[in-house]
């Protein structure tokens, strides 16, 4: 008898994580706004981080100066 349910399982699991996949890739393609809409609605607050949309910066960041030293490269031609 269990042989016989272990396939469906194995289907239900798998819809399960295909489904659970399918709306993450929903969440993270997503634009910015609509995710704080959704999320304002769901009565969750998205985690912010630095670099998580255009609008989420206060002042814009300076980029700072190249740190590593540059030297040219040389390139020596064997004559004849």
């Amino acid at each position: 008898m269990s042989d016989m349910w272990q396939p469906m399982w194995q289907a239900l699991t798998v819809a399960l994580i295909v489904a659970v996949a399918a709306l993450y890739a929903v969440w993270m393609l997503m634009p910015s706004a609509w995710q704080r809409r959704l999320a304002a609605r769901l009565g969750q607050t998205p985690p912010s981080s630095s670099c998580g949309g255009c609008d989420g910066c206060a002042a814009p960041v300076e980029p700072s100066a190249p740190t590593r030293q540059t030297h040219p490269v040389k390139v020596y031609r064997k004559l004849g």
